[in-house]
């Protein structure tokens, strides 16, 4: 997604990023606005993708199903 301030190494440190923004009411806004420039370009949120991806995979899988019986 293009936001490594968002990885937490450990559980306290996920915590503190969950409520780090809330307290900061301006870093909430420019995650906000950080995370809706990423739709329109993070593979994320490409559902078409992800999509075919996840079709194929289910294809595949059927395929290797098939061949071993």
């Amino acid at each position: 997604m293009g936001m490594p301030e968002l990885i937490a190494e450990n559980r306290a440190a996920l915590e503190e990023r969950a409520i780090a923004p809330v307290k900061n009411p301006a870093r909430l806004a420019g995650l906000k606005e950080k995370l809706a420039a990423q739709r329109r370009s993070a593979p994320l949120f490409d559902t078409a993708r992800f999509t075919r991806a996840l079709e194929a995979a289910f294809t595949q899988m059927q395929a290797t199903a098939s061949s071993r019986r």
